[in-house]
């Protein structure tokens, strides 16, 4: 997997991000990641499966099913096989409201063979929540070697993961905020899903495409990246003890992208500040440390590291909030709703990414190899 080069201006704040992480045993702790501005991604090996193979249906579609949930009292809505659910707190409606839940054959959904579940409609579509619900889907296939199961949402006829997915057993969930059609998607275990606040909610690149672009000329300060993006493999992917292994990073970019009248582009970087979250259970610490005393190997892995409740969690700060702070410059040209840029030094990219101006906010966004990286921009 790679960024697409015309973003690869952004892009490097990513990977910098990413190694600048405190603590002198930073190297052993846990998987390369990336992050945004004040985002969160994910990381893990996959769970256990219940049997089967990829891509394929297991029984035949039931009934739908329905059940008016209380505003105020929120309630769970599930299949009855147990296949789906949703649980909504008390407050995400706005109102009383008929919550439907259909199971949908995955051999008529895009990339059946790359689900590890059929995929599952939840209404009324649009259905927008005051605050996120969860969703659970159960896995009724084998998760492929190299490969780690998340909860996928399907859009624009494409499935694009979700941030926060977690597998516990042969269960996959996570929380949205709004309604659409859902399922198990199989992604390469080095991969990293990431969406890193509000701003990337409804970010799509499809929609990008039906925008009719605008003027980028003027200053912009870096909100959000959005998106995901792969760098480095999962060393927690072929240790089943390790499967619930937790990764999270948070990042803050203090960072503005100028954009010239005569073609050319100047971007600042203040720093990158921020740091990154581990919950390793004991289980995981004896078999991937070979840790003869969980505790100990658990206090030694970085001064932010605490053993309690039979798990290791570690808060690591970045070691310096500069991380990454200087200049480049380089030039860009748009055609329509198309955006080419390359740093001095570079070779012109071939692979244009989309941008859309609304307003005083800017997007820009571009996909290659299923793998999707965008970038939220305010005007200053």
């Amino acid at each position: 997997m790679r960024f697409n080069p015309t973003l690869s201006f952004l892009a490097a704040f990513l990977m910098v991000a990413a190694a600048g992480c405190s603590g002198d045993d930073n190297d052993d702790i846990g998987p390369a990641a990336t992050g945004g501005n004040a985002g969160e991604s994910t990381g893990g090996g996959a769970g256990q499966s219940t049997g089967g193979s990829a891509g394929e249906s297991t029984a035949a579609e039931p009934e739908p099913v329905s059940e008016t949930i209380d505003a105020a009292d929120g309630g769970t809505v599930e299949t009855e096989s147990g296949s789906a659910s949703i649980e909504i707190p008390a407050g995400a409606l706005s109102e009383d409201t008929e919550i439907t839940l259909e199971e949908l054959d995955r051999s008529e959904q895009p990339d059946a063979d790359d689900l590890g579940s059929n995929a599952f409609e939840f209404g009324p579509d649009g259905t927008q929540f005051e605050e996120p619900v969860t969703i659970t889907i159960r896995l009724d296939a084998d998760v492929p070697e190299g490969q780690t199961a998340v909860l996928a949402v399907l859009e624009d006829g494409s499935w694009s993961p979700i941030e926060g997915s977690s597998v516990s057993g042969s269960e996959v969930t996570a929380e949205v905020t709004h309604f659409s059609t859902f399922a198990i998607l199989f992604v390469d275990d080095e991969m990293v899903v990431v969406s890193l606040s509000e701003n990337c909610e409804d970010f799509s690149v499809a929609e990008l495409e039906g925008c009719a672009g605008g003027d980028v000329v003027g200053a912009w300060t870096i909100l959000d990246a959005c998106g995901s993006t792969a760098i480095g493999d999962n060393p927690y992917q072929d240790v089943p003890e390790c499967e619930q292994a937790e990764y999270t990073i948070e990042v803050d970019y203090d960072a503005t992208l100028e954009f010239m009248n005569d073609g050319t582009y100047l971007t600042e970087v203040a720093g990158i500040s921020g740091g990154y979250h581990l919950e390793l259970s004991s289980a995981c610490l004896t078999a991937y440390y070979m840790a003869d005393d969980p505790a100990a190997t658990c206090s030694e892995l970085d001064d932010g590291c605490a053993f309690a409740d039979d798990t290791c969690t570690c808060d690591m700060p970045f070691d310096d909030p500069t991380t990454g702070a200087g200049t480049s410059t380089g030039t860009y040209s748009t055609d329509g709703n198309t955006i080419v840029m390359t740093d001095d030094g570079d070779e012109p990219s071939d692979e244009p990414a989309f941008f859309c101006v609304e307003g005083d906010r800017l997007s820009i966004g571009a996909e290659a190899d299923g793998v999707t990286t965008g970038y939220i921009l305010e005007r200053l």
